[in-house]
């Protein structure tokens, strides 16, 4: 929850920021992408509040996979491939378009909460959508890799391990932070994050509010990073928890 404390806030300032009246820039740059260049639709079937589609969030999203291609074009290999000494820190830099991910999600959804907010159930509306967009591809990778390394390898996970991955609480361990389906240890984030994020919703509501989330949350994050780092974990959970988990 400490990077989701950190995220929606700061993804929430940046929403305030542009719809901030007083600030032109943020408007000046909100009505040019966000707003849809078709003609006007009749009143019946106007668009519910947060709806529309953000084209420069799609473009943000392109660049960030991109950077993560490279990343693992790079070193995923075994062996890995022979970047040039000029090119390492740029290909390691890369790596930071995973947070990006992290932080469109949270724009994104800031954005488009409204029209959940216009159900009966809200929150339910909102964890089934999110729900949906993420378990059945998932499940489908999910067999396909313990089918894989079965008949590969003749070996199977343990079944403490199948259930968290099933329930997506395998982030929670820092044995089992990668997950099982390869580079799944972001879905585990995200299905934490999307738990967490209708009650960040609700107290960051105001631009005020948002603030004191971001610096509280910030502070705690980094408490939490030290505290990892001076426990009696192994050198590899306390890189799991630096690298693979919600610290991240």
């Amino acid at each position: 929850l400490l990077t989701f404390a950190m995220v929606v806030p700061l993804a929430a300032v940046i929403y305030h920021l542009i719809e901030l009246p007083g600030i032109r820039i943020g408007k000046k740059m909100h009505r040019r992408f966000a707003q849809n260049q078709k003609p006007p639709v009749d009143e019946r079937h106007k668009p519910s509040p947060g709806s529309e589609r953000l084209e420069y969030l799609d473009a943000l999203r392109g660049i960030a996979a991109f950077l993560v291609v490279i990343v693992h074009v790079a070193y995923v290999p075994q062996p890995a491939l022979n970047v040039p000494n000029w090119a390492d820190g740029l290909v390691l830099g890369c790596g930071a378009a995973v947070p990006l991910f992290f932080m469109l999600s949270a724009f994104a959804l800031t954005h488009t909460m409204p029209t959940h907010l216009t159900r009966a159930r809200p929150v339910p509306h909102f964890l089934v959508s999110r729900a949906f967009r993420i378990m059945p591809l998932y499940y489908v990778m999910l067999a396909i890799t313990l089918l894989a390394v079965y008949l590969r390898f003749d070996y199977l996970p343990s079944l403490a391990f199948v259930l968290a991955a099933l329930s997506f609480t395998y982030n929670l361990f820092p044995s089992m932070m990668q997950g099982i389906a390869r580079a799944s240890w972001t879905l585990g984030i995200e299905m934490l994050f999307y738990l967490a994020f209708p009650f960040l919703y609700r107290r960051t509501r105001t631009l005020a509010h948002t603030l004191l989330w971001l610096a509280g949350s910030v502070i705690v994050w980094h408490v939490a990073k030290k505290l990892v780092e001076s426990s009696s974990l192994s050198t590899a959970d306390k890189t799991s928890f630096t690298d693979y988990s919600v610290l991240l």
